[in-house]
């Protein structure tokens, strides 16, 4: 088996055992770029954007690196693209997740970001142009949590479904966290989720509601099984039930020879 050049195999042990962070120097430059070309045409914008990202990123070239080159600050760090429009819902809603998780930041480049950088792209980014062009389209709907709805909703899926993904606690009961996303659909409810969902306040406790779908299943399964053994019972057409049986008045061909 071939080994790596010790070259190599120092720069795998540095990027495997390399601290996660959140850079936001391309954010950061993008953002002032933007703010400075206002009025100008997209493509100018974008170029100038570029032109300053290029400009004052950290150039970093590493030990023992024959190919160099870096997107970010950090050795591990994914860049930051706000005018997409993707991650400003992430960081907003989830970002204490993303430190669980164990990607870092600055205590600075947190308050830019959070405080200057996603409230500027609000309206601005190429998702809401997106979403834009779809409502006016037809091509999207709105979140509807009328009774009607979510009566519907329920025989569907089933009191305490839209918690079905977190693990079991041993919390007293109390709501559900899961709630209404900005585009309509669910968001996840928090790992400490427990019985009652807030969808249908009152129901029975997810438990019950999974008794109930091993129940279904179970005799699902077992009208299943009867129709395959009712089905395996029938003589089927084959070879053997299409030959002629001989009478017993007929002599056989053995006793005619």
């Amino acid at each position: 088996m071939a080994t790596l050049h010790p070259k190599n195999a120092a720069q795998k042990e540095r990027l495997l055992t390399a601290t996660h962070w959140l850079c936001i120097e391309r954010a950061r430059y993008y953002t002032e770029a933007h703010r400075e070309t206002e009025g100008m045409h997209p493509s100018l914008r974008a170029a100038r954007a570029l032109q300053r990202v290029l400009e004052k990123m950290t150039v970093r070239i590493e030990a023992d690196e024959l190919l160099v080159g870096n997107r970010s600050s950090k050795l591990i760090a994914p860049p930051i693209a706000p005018e997409r429009g993707d991650f400003s819902f992430v960081f907003e809603h989830l970002f204490d997740e993303m430190k669980r998780f164990g990607y870092r930041i600055e205590a600075d480049d947190e308050r830019v970001l959070l405080d200057e950088i996603i409230p500027y792209w609000k309206g601005r980014t190429v998702r809401d142009a997106k979403i834009s062009a779809l409502r006016a389209h037809g091509l999207t709907s709105e979140l509807d949590l009328s009774p009607r709805v979510l009566r519907r909703k329920l025989r569907a899926f089933g009191p305490g479904r839209c918690c079905a993904s977190s693990p079991r606690t041993t919390s007293p009961a109390a709501p559900c966290s899961t709630a209404p996303s900005e585009e309509g659909g669910w968001l996840p409810g928090s790992r400490d989720c427990s019985r009652p969902c807030a969808l249908a306040p009152g129901t029975t406790s997810r438990a019950a509601a999974a008794a109930r779908t091993r129940r279904r299943t179970s005799s699902s399964a077992t009208r299943t099984c009867s129709g395959w053994a009712s089905r395996a019972s029938r003589p089927r057409p084959g070879r053997a039930s299409r030959a002629r049986i001989p009478r017993e008045s007929e002599p056989s061909s053995r006793a005619s020879r």
